[in-house]
């Protein structure tokens, strides 16, 4: 009669970060190999080494900017800037995978600038009369699609006189 030898294989299985899962009504965690132990159909020995390997947690960030004093919106959710939101999802293997999305603060772009106009006039900017001795906000809208404001401010500038004696030659 001839010796037939142990029948030996492996198998590994992925298992999530802070889990386990079962093979053969047995809980396994990840990091370990579990040998199982069965009966061939010749009746011999027969080693199942079950290997559980852990599949990390996905982490990942996104930075969204939003405007001074305003908020915007992710995954439904509104959020603020300078504002750090973990959003928590299942991964394809099934393993938790969160999302942190940080919302970063675009600040209102102020400007100002100055024009001159003669006493007793005015000048114009942007298709509005303007008068000396005034200051005068101008609400834009920046690239990044927040407030901009521009002041124009205008000075007046007097009118010059001068006086001119002139002597008449006689003849």
């Amino acid at each position: 009669m001839n010796e037939v030898a142990a029948i030996t294989n492996e198998i590994f299985i992925d298992a999530c970060e802070n889990s386990s899962t079962f093979f053969d009504g047995v809980e396994l965690f990840p990091n370990t190999s579990t040998p199982f132990n069965y009966t061939s159909s010749a009746g011999c020995d027969s080693v199942l080494t079950v290997t559980v390997n852990e599949v990390a947690a996905i982490t990942n960030e996104i930075f969204i900017d939003a405007c001074e004093n305003s908020s915007t919106f992710f995954d439904g959710v509104e959020l603020f800037p300078n504002t750090s939101t973990p959003f928590n999802y299942t991964s394809s293997a099934g393993c938790d995978s969160v999302l942190t999305v940080t919302v970063n603060e675009v600040a209102a772009i102020t400007n100002e600038i100055f024009l001159n106009a003669c006493e007793n006039s005015s000048t114009f900017f942007d298709g509005v009369e303007l008068f000396p001795n005034t200051s005068t906000p101008f609400n834009y809208t920046s690239a990044a699609g927040c407030d901009s404001v521009l002041t124009v401010t205008v000075n007046e500038v007097a009118a010059i006189t001068n006086e001119i004696f002139l002597e008449r030659l006689r003849k």
